[in-house]
This record gives C-alpha cells, sequence and structure tokens, in this order.
C-alpha cells in the first residue's frame, strides 16, 4: 500500500506560518512522506486539501457538506482523490481512474500496485504479460512459453482479468468465467487458496476492481460421492462380515463424516472409486435429491469470475458438448498452463481404456439387482459375458510375452480375428443384457461404446498397457490426435493462452504445433512469445559432460561400470544433494546396484513404478541420492540446498510408444523420424530435466549429462542452444571448487 504517516505536525505548522496552508487547517496525515493532507471549513463545507511539500503547490482533495471530519480508517480511502488532486505534479498513477486500455492498467498493475505488496518490477514479465493479454484480445491461441523464474502464473491471471475489465460486454458483469486448466492437484489448490486472493484483495485495494475475485475449484466426478454406490458397496462387503471387518468398521467411520468432496477426506483410491458419482447414471431413487446433481445447478447460477479445472476435465466437457451435463460454465477465455501435457490428456480424453476386470466388475454392480423373479436368461447371460471376458483377457496376455523389453510402455497391436470375434460377441451380450436388466441399474452403453472403438481398426490406435497393479488394459486413442484438438478447442471460437516453461525446442514452437493441431491454425490466429529465465546461471550453476562414458548401451558391462564409476565420484564431489534422472528403470536398477555400496553414508532413495514416496523422502533429507525416473523429469520443485547436483545418465529419447510408432511409420526414413520427432521431443524433456535444478533465485549446482552423443553427434548443435547458458567444468575437481565458492560451510557437514 502507499505509505501513510503522522509525523509531519510541525511542518504543517511551518506551512500555516509562510501562509502555505489556511490559518484554520488541521493536520491528518503525510503521504509517501511528500504529500501533507489537511482539513479546514470553508464555504459551510469541511475541505480536505493536499500540499505538495516538493513544490509547495496545494490542491483539494474533497469537500464534505455535513462538515464529518473523517477518522482514521477512512484515510485509505482518500488516496485515489489525492493522486488525482496532485496530477500537476507528474504523477500519472491517477490516470488509471479513468482508462479501458489493458497495457495502461498491465502496466500501472506491475509498476504501482504490486511493487507496493513487494514485487519487483520485472519487464520480462510485463512483456509475457501482454503477450497472453494481446492473445485474449486480438488472437485465437497465444502461445508464451515462459521459464523457470518468470512469474507466468501472476502474469497469466493478470492478462485475463484485465481482459475481463476491458471488454464492454464485461463490465456490467454479463460475462462467462475464465477458465484456467492446469495437470498438477497442487497449483490447483494454489491459485485458490493463495494467489487469486491476494491478487484479488491488492486489486481491490487499488479500486482497479470493485468487488473480490469469485473463484471456484471445479473437479471430475470421480472426486465426488454417490449415496447410491456408497449404499451399493456396503451392501457387498457386508454379506461377508468375517472377511471385510476391518473394512467395514472404516467404511462406518468414513459414513459419520460423510464428506461430499472425496478428496477431504484421507482414502486409498480403489475405496473412492467404489463411491464416486463416475460410475452413477442417476438411475436411482436419489435423483432428486442427489448432492451431485445440486451442485451441479449451483455451479451455473453462482456469480462467478474464474473457474479452475485440469486439463482432462476441461478437454471432456468440450468433448461432450452437452452443457446441461457439464460442471464447467461456458468460457470465452481459457488459460492452458503446463501446456506441454496437453496432448497426454488429450489422448487419455478422445481415447478409451477397458480395464481387466471391468465387465466384471460392472456384472457385479448388476447382480446386487438380481432377483430370482428376473427372466431365466438374465443369470446365464451374465455368466456367458464373463466368460467371453475372461477369453478376451486371455488371447491379449499373450501378446504381453511377445514385448520382452520392460522399458516398452506401450504394446502397439493390431487385433486380429479371434480377439475382434470375442468383441463383437461382447458388445452383442451386453446389448441384450441391458434388456433384461431392471429400470434402476446402471446402463451397460458406456462398456459397449469402448468395444465398438476397438473394433475400428482404422481410425484409432490401439495397444496394451500394464498397469501398476499388474493387470494390463486395452487402450486406443484416435490415430489423429492433433486432427482432434483442433476441432474441439482451437476451431470452437474461443481465445486460448497455452503457457509453460517447455513448449519449444529452443527454436521454434512448430514440434509442439505440429503434435497439439496448432498448426492447422493460419498464423494471423496466433501469437507467439518466449521469456527466458531471469535467474543468474553463470554464477550460479556448472555443467559437466565427461567425454571418457561409451555410447549408451544397456546391455554393456563395460558402459554399465563406467556410468556408476562417474555417478559415485559425482556424489562424492557434491557431497549428495543428488539426483539421479534415468529413462530406463532397467538401467537403473543396475546401475544402483553397483553405486549403493559405494555412497552407503548417505541416504538412499529410488523410484519404482510401486514407491510413490521417494520424491518426497527425499526432499526431507538433507544430503540425500535420489535414483529417479518418470514423474521426476518435471513438475518437481525441490528449493534449496537439498537438490544440487543433478545427473541425466542418458538423453532422454522418447521410449516406443504407440503414438512413436505411427510417427516413424508415417516418416520416410529412420534419419527423417528422428530429425522429426525423436530428436525435439527429447531436447523438451531435457530441458524439463535440467530445469529442476534451479527453482528459485538463491538456488546453486551442477548438471551432470553422461551420454557420449551430447558432443559427438548430428544434433549437438541443437543441444548446444540449450545448455550455451551454463558455464562448462571439464573436471571433479573444479566441480569441488566451484562448490566451496556457492554452498555454506555446513552444506558439507551432514
Amino acid at each position: 500500500m502507499f505509505e501513510i504517516t503522522f509525523s509531519d505536525r510541525n511542518k504543517f505548522e511551518n506551512l500555516i506560518k509562510n501562509k502555505k496552508a489556511y490559518p484554520k487547517g488541521k493536520y491528518d496525515f503525510t503521504l509517501e512522506k511528500r504529500f501533507i493532507v489537511y482539513h479546514c471549513p470553508l464555504r459551510q463545507r469541511l475541505v480536505y486539501i493536499a500540499i505538495d511539500m516538493k513544490t509547495g503547490y496545494g490542491s483539494e482533495v474533497i469537500a464534505l457538506k455535513n462538515k464529518n471530519q473523517l477518522t482514521v480508517r477512512d484515510f485509505n480511502k482518500l488516496i485515489p482523490l489525492v493522486l488525482y488532486s496532485i496530477k500537476y505534479t507528474g504523477d500519472k498513477r491517477y490516470l488509471i481512474e479513468n482508462t479501458q486500455d489493458g497495457y495502461t492498467i498491465i502496466e500501472y498493475i506491475f509498476k504501482v500496485v504490486l511493487p507496493e505488496y513487494g514485487y519487483t518490477i520485472r519487464n520480462e514479465q510485463i512483456k509475457l504479460c501482454k503477450s497472453m493479454y494481446d492473445g485474449f484480445m486480438k488472437k485465437s491461441v497465444a502461445i508464451c512459453e515462459a521459464e523457470v523464474g518468470t512469474g507466468k502464473t501472476l502474469a497469466f491471471l493478470i492478462a485475463a482479468l484485465v481482459t475481463r475489465i476491458t471488454r464492454e460486454e464485461m463490465r456490467y458483469r454479463s460475462f462467462n468465467p475464465i477458465t484456467i486448466a492446469t495437470s498438477n492437484i497442487e497449483l490447483q489448490r494454489s491459485l485458490i487458496e493463495k494467489d487469486i486472493p491476494k491478487l484479488s484483495n491488492m486489486l481491490k485495494a487499488f479500486n482497479i476492481i470493485n468487488d473480490g475475485i469469485e473463484s471456484v475449484l471445479r473437479k471430475g466426478r470421480e472426486h465426488y460421492f454417490c449415496k447410491r454406490r456408497f449404499e451399493d458397496f456396503m451392501a457387498s462387503i457386508e454379506a461377508h462380515p468375517r472377511k471385510h471387518k476391518e473394512l467395514i468398521d472404516e467404511m462406518k467411520e468414513f459414513e459419520r463424516h460423510s464428506p461430499f468432496d472425496l478428496d477431504r477426506y484421507e482414502m486409498r483410491t480403489y475405496l473412492k472409486s467404489k463411491m464416486c458419482v463416475r460410475g452413477c447414471n442417476g438411475k436411482c431413487k436419489y435423483k432428486e435429491m442427489c448432492r451431485y446433481r445440486r451442485y451441479i445447478e449451483k455451479s451455473k447460477k453462482d456469480e462467478l469470475d474464474i473457474q479452475i479445472t485440469n486439463h482432462n476435465q476441461y478437454l471432456m466437457d468440450l468433448k461432450m458438448r452437452k452443457e446441461e451435463q457439464s460442471i464447467l460454465r461456458k468460457s470465452d477465455f481459457v488459460v492452458i498452463d503446463e501446456a506441454h501435457k496437453l496432448r497426454d490428456a488429450a489422448q487419455d480424453v478422445f481415447g478409451t481404456q477397458l480395464l481387466e476386470k471391468e465387465i466384471s466388475e460392472y456384472l457385479d454392480e448388476v447382480k446386487k439387482k438380481y432377483k430370482k423373479g428376473c427372466k431365466e436368461p438374465y443369470g446365464l447371460l451374465m455368466k456367458s459375458i464373463c466368460n467371453y471376458e475372461s477369453k478376451l483377457i486371455k488371447v491379449l496376455k499373450t501378446r504381453i510375452s511377445d514385448f520382452g523389453e520392460e522399458d516398452v510402455r506401450d504394446n502397439i497391436i493390431e487385433l486380429n480375428p479371434e480377439e475382434l470375434r470375442l468383441i463383437g460377441i461382447l458388445i452383442i451380450k451386453l446389448g441384450e443384457l441391458e434388456f433384461y436388466q431392471e429400470k434402476d441399474a446402471d446402463s451397460a452403453k458406456y462398456i459397449i461404446d469402448k468395444l465398438k472403438t476397438f473394433a475400428e481398426q482404422g481410425r484409432h490406435l490401439v495397444w496394451i498397457g500394464v498397469e501398476e497393479s499388474g493387470l494390463i488394459s486395452l487402450k486406443s486413442t484416435p490415430s489423429n490426435i492433433g486432427d482432434v484438438l483442433y476441432e474441439n478447442v482451437w476451431n470452437r471460437g474461443i481465445h486460448h493462452v497455452l503457457t509453460s516453461g517447455t513448449m519449444s525446442d529452443c527454436e521454434n514452437f512448430g514440434f509442439f504445433e505440429k503434435l497439439n493441431g496448432l498448426n492447422k491454425l493460419s498464423d494471423t490466429k496466433k501469437i507467439k512469445h518466449c521469456s527466458l529465465s531471469p535467474f543468474d546461471y553463470k554464477h550460479h550453476t556448472r555443467l559437466y559432460i565427461p567425454n571418457d562414458i561409451p555410447m549408451p548401451e544397456n546391455s554393456s558391462e563395460e558402459y554399465v561400470n563406467a556410468v556408476a564409476k562417474r555417478i559415485v565420484e559425482l556424489v562424492h564431489a557434491t557431497n549428495g544433494h543428488t539426483a539421479i534422472l534415468f529413462t530406463s528403470y532397467k538401467l537403473l536398477r543396475l546401475v544402483y546396484d553397483i553405486v549403493v555400496p559405494q555412497i552407503s553414508e548417505y541416504k538412499i532413495f529410488s523410484m519404482t513404478k510401486s514407491n510413490r514416496s521417494a520424491i518426497a523422502d527425499f526432499k526431507r533429507s538433507k544430503n540425500g541420492v535420489l535414483f529417479a525416473s518418470g514423474s521426476m523429469w518435471e513438475g518437481v520443485d525441490c528449493i534449496g540446498d537439498t537438490l544440487s547436483s543433478v545427473i541425466i545418465v542418458r538423453l532422454p529419447f522418447p521410449i516406443r510408444s504407440a503414438i512413436m510408432e505411427v510417427k516413424k511409420q508415417n516418416c520416410a526414413n529412420t534419419p527423417e523420424f528422428v530429425r522429426e520427432y525423436a530428436v525435439p521431443e527429447m531436447i523438451i524433456k531435457l530441458r524439463q530435466g535440467i530445469g529442476r535444478l534451479i527453482r528459485c533465485e538463491s538456488d546453486t549446482g551442477l548438471i551432470s549429462i553422461l551420454d557420449a552423443r551430447t558432443l559427438n553427434s548430428s544434433y549437438s548443435e541443437k543441444l548446444e542452444k540449450v545448455l550455451s547458458k551454463y558455464p562448462r567444468v571439464q573436471s571433479i575437481d573444479e566441480i569441488k571448487e566451484f562448490f566451496k565458492t556457492v554452498k555454506p560451510d555446513k552444506y558439507f557437514a551432514g
């Protein structure tokens, strides 16, 4: 806020003596140690006057007819009037009261409002915000890359709100809410609980907005409670009280709290899936009193400025195109944060997944409604469906053995005649089941639709996935996901701002646009902006790329031993504080077994497909060593000295997947595939991995890349554009010397 003080009464008395102020005046306060504000009775009114101590000029601030003197608590309300009254001094801040120019408002917020709350003026952040604003006001899509430390969250919030202010139809609150879609639940909570309320208070204090910013978090159906499904689940476990005694007690404790938002109650994901709204079609006795239904109805009536959701929910709403079923309000302005993850979300939303036992679990739900009075074929039909499901799963599991490499994520397949026959039979029999079901039973249509998708060989990619539980799943996604995004998202007349720290390959956004269907938009509808990180990499980081490591080959004992030996040397040189990033769990295990006995003085953490606490445990350690893959490559913040060394074992080329296989088939040859797809994706992933090291201005540390191809390959020149901002070191001794200069003594103590 502006500074108000009350210590210039003597100066005011001197102004009266020098006839610079009215003799009957009474001192009130001083604004920003320059403008003395006082009041006096004039012309049957109580007039407040501001005197500029620098020039000696005075101006009327406000005149009150009733002569009631303002109290101290009212002085803040006078500030905008004081600023307007002293406009002759060259202080242009008063102009914000009379402008609808977005650029002026943005400049005012960043250069006047935010500094009053301790924010630093950063011109790069202002440019980023203006580009986002241009995207909302002038273009269909703004692609805004903002590297770490740029302040993109505040930039897109301000851009969105200034858009609301400056559009004429929004001045009278006849506007749809702004949508912000992210992939990170922690970021969503931070926006709702911290960022938006704080910005709202600041803008209200400066009269930029009259009312607070109303925001809400919108989540998918799997997060909300369904009474009917809960009762069905309770009935199933209470039928076997001895077997499920502890679970029954747990559920009764849950029922006592009865939360509507399941995230507010600590519970296993499996249990949430048994009682959430996602598995309910509303055909039940509780339809009229359904809490979720009331929640949806209320969500459409609330006064709302911003709605926050995740990528999947936003895309699902666009896919459904049925506003009456949507939890999200119609929105004309949408921010897609962490936009580099949008394609993966689109593959899930517009794709299909049939889990092993999904049909059986559906039939278990149906059996709870089954009564002896039903038609005779009813029970026999369900038994037959279970039998055919088992046959299909058995046939699909034989495919898994054909793909021996554990690190192959997706086993792309073309369904053979036998698999298509089994899918066809299941479609027919599930359709027959619909005829025999009771009226309030859940429909099998959603499963039938999935099976029909898998039968459409040409339009969808089909593959077999292995879940963390060990169960398999049959998956598909449209073969042209870019076209799907264009038709469902970009070509809908909605203004989008896409932002992330890593969307380009350090040359342009061509690869990102191609993958996401943005290349189908004309350049006149797009704006592109890149904001570089403000962090001091020259003094705070070092880059180490050894030239004596063999070419990567997981099956080579020489290669594995060389990598392990160098990791041991680096861990000791940096006194732990290390995250080692792998692209393969197989290589992780091989190196882990060699390295761990040689660094036993440090706490060791290893990420596996089942160990989800490794990152959190590492963060709590002082100088631990984390063997990591998967999620550690992006979206993880370890601010401070806990993480001071990031070792990248291999360049993160994309592992084989359904999408990559198709891209490869569509290329003329392997070199073209590597150039057009593999290298750009690797560079983006490498930038994400390197970005784990420096997360704030004071962070310092080392990046090591133990891949010989970094220095000697056809794409080394491209890599140099990514790595050029990090000063190089050539030896372990240089690393030790660097750490002595940037780390305090206590860093080496434990």
